[in-house]
């Protein structure tokens, strides 16, 4: 289990399987093994007491646990029917895995197993978030010498998910499985892929009729491609929505057919797939994120083995003035990662914990409002964005605890957005740096940068009340590189607006009449001179720079007669922003 999924080994497994008893008794009053009888259970709600369920669901792993729990919700989710029975269905059952388990029972034709309906010989693996997937287990009476025409719906449980179309859901589970089916049958349940088996183990075994047996695979494979194609016409993958399609908004909804042999469908340069919404066993509808103006979008439709089948084109009129987020239009200009410690006032609030008080803000750097409706953070936390739209030039704030937040900042409530990403003492940025990713609709980077807590990333950022403060982010810097950022000039940083100002002026005038130029006065604080310090040998020069002034470089330079200057800056063994 721990070599098929993440951390599988504390997952629960049941083992389906009958009683068994004797019926008869020897001149002694011993009863004898044989004749015996069974009694069984159908999967179904047997009751909230789990010895209801121990001896037909035998708890094969982490016995100590006594965990009933997960098999006995599965059991009473399938005694529900209709929309009841689809309502909440992915909480208990992890579906897709659950039909790749059954179709192969399915496949061998195997009687006296479950998945031809007997009340034993199976396996349920109950993930560890709980989810149940079905296990195929003890199919000797199966494959080569199973029933090539066996039903495809004699498990119970198969027939509730699949075998009707009265529901959408019935409907789209029904394609699940059947692609399934087609899946294995093309792929390995035939001939020409067990072939190769066939002849090896006649070279140990030549007295076997191994033809037959390759023969009795086609019959299955030809028998299971039959049900398929009578319940669901083979049909070419295309487009149906008419091109060009004019839409107002950052997403079309575009339809098509596809047979079951369609696992995924893609947008061209897209690195996830789309959602699909399959309407019925052959029809499906998408809403692709579209950029304002004409755009032509390739659609891709790939089978189970990641193969590209077929691609269609369509044509996006967009005439609204919304667009996707995307690395062109959306910077992350400001991370709290390790606000500075909750003062007194605060903790007889109620916030005890300064990572209470992180937040990030996004800014819209593009030349239209950016829809963020299927934005999501992937690394340094995980949160999907709610449906909401960032106005051109202006700036949003997502808070790790919304309260916390605003007791803080209680003039910037207004740029915050819905939710919060807080999850218990967990899903927060590390106060030592760490990767940050944020992904659009499509699985595609936004943005992928790592920040770090030591030089030459600024530590005043690091606990001490600044936050980190992205320079310029209309220029759309890169991220990743630590001289691209700041620290806040004012402390508890500025969420929601920009504190940077420009210079405006002569930059050799002196308006205050401090003696010093109008720039300089711009860039540094104070009176513009350099702060001597000595020690031993070793000479110190500091400065007090104005952060605000993100329109100036700063740095030292060098000269021996007062008149050629040249960069100094490797003359210094350390350069160090406080």
């Amino acid at each position: 289990l721990d070599s098929q999924f993440d951390n599988g080994g504390d997952g629960q497994l049941y083992e389906y399987e009958l009683i068994y008893y004797p019926t008869s008794e020897d001149g002694n009053g011993f009863k004898r093994p044989q004749p015996d009888s069974v009694t069984g259970a159908r999967v179904s709600n047997l009751g909230d007491d789990p010895e209801l369920y121990r001896w037909f669901f035998l708890n094969k792993n982490n016995r100590e646990a006594d965990n009933f729990a997960p098999i006995m919700a599965y059991n009473k989710h399938f005694s529900k029917s209709g929309d009841s029975f689809d309502a909440g269905l992915e909480d208990i059952v992890d579906v897709d895995s659950w039909f790749r388990g059954m179709a192969y029972a399915v496949l061998s034709g195997a009687g006296d197993n479950a998945g031809s309906g007997s009340q034993h010989n199976g396996m349920y693996y109950a993930r560890p978030d709980g989810r149940v997937m079905f296990l195929p287990h003890d199919m000797d009476f199966g494959a080569a010498g199973g029933n090539p025409t066996a039903s495809i719906f004699a498990n119970s449980e198969c027939r509730k998910l699949a075998n009707s179309n009265s529901t959408p859901g019935n409907a789209q589970r029904r394609r699940i499985y059947f692609g399934i089916l087609h899946d294995i049958v093309t792929t390995t349940w035939n001939s020409a892929y067990m072939s190769d088996f066939t002849t090896h183990l006649a070279s140990f075994d030549p007295s076997q009729n191994w033809a037959g047996k390759l023969n009795s695979f086609d019959q299955r494979r030809n028998y299971v491609l039959t049900q398929i194609n009578n319940s669901i016409a083979p049909i070419d993958f295309s487009l149906t929505t008419s091109s060009p399609l004019t839409v107002a908004s950052s997403t079309a909804t575009v339809s098509g057919k596809g047979w079951v042999n369609v696992r995924e469908i893609r947008l061209t340069g897209g690195a996830d797939p789309l959602a699909v919404e399959w309407t019925d066993g052959g029809s499906w509808t998408v809403n692709l994120p579209v950029a304002p103006g004409s755009h032509t979008y390739t659609i891709e439709a790939y089978d189970f083995s990641g193969v590209l089948i077929d691609t269609d084109t369509i044509t996006v009129d967009n005439t609204g003035t919304v667009e996707p987020a995307s690395a062109l239009n959306l910077a992350v200009s400001e991370l709290m990662y390790h606000p500075s410690a909750p003062t007194a006032g605060e903790v007889t609030a109620g916030f005890t914990d300064g990572d209470l008080f992180e937040f990030i803000e996004l800014a819209n750097i593009g030349p239209f409002d950016i829809d963020l409706s299927g934005v999501s953070f992937t690394a340094g936390l995980n949160h999907e964005f709610p449906a909401a739209t960032i106005p051109v030039g202006a700036r949003v704030v997502l808070a790790r605890n919304r309260a916390a937040f605003q007791s803080r900042h209680p003039g910037a409530s207004a740029f915050l957005l819905p939710g919060e990403y807080g999850t218990g003492d967990t899903n927060k940025l590390a106060n030592g740096g760490e990767q940050v990713v944020i992904e659009d609709a499509l699985g595609g980077d936004i943005r992928r940068f790592t920040y770090g807590d030591q030089l030459p990333w600024p530590n005043a950022s690091d606990g001490v009340g600044a936050s980190l403060v992205l320079i310029a982010p209309d220029t759309n810097p890169d991220h990743a590189l630590p001289e691209n950022w700041r620290p806040s000039a004012a402390s508890g940083g500025n969420p929601g607006s920009s504190e940077a100002r420009a210079f405006v002026g002569d930059p050799n005038a002196d308006l205050d009449n401090n003696g010093v130029p109008d720039f300089v006065d711009h860039a540094l604080i104070g009176d513009g001179l350099l702060k001597l310090s000595f020690s031993g040998t070793t000479v110190g020069f500091g400065y007090d720079r104005d952060l605000a002034a993100e329109d100036v470089i700063v740095g030292f330079q060098v000269s021996t007669d007062m008149s050629t200057w040249t960069d100094g800056s490797g003359l210094f063994s350390e350069l160090e922003p406080i």
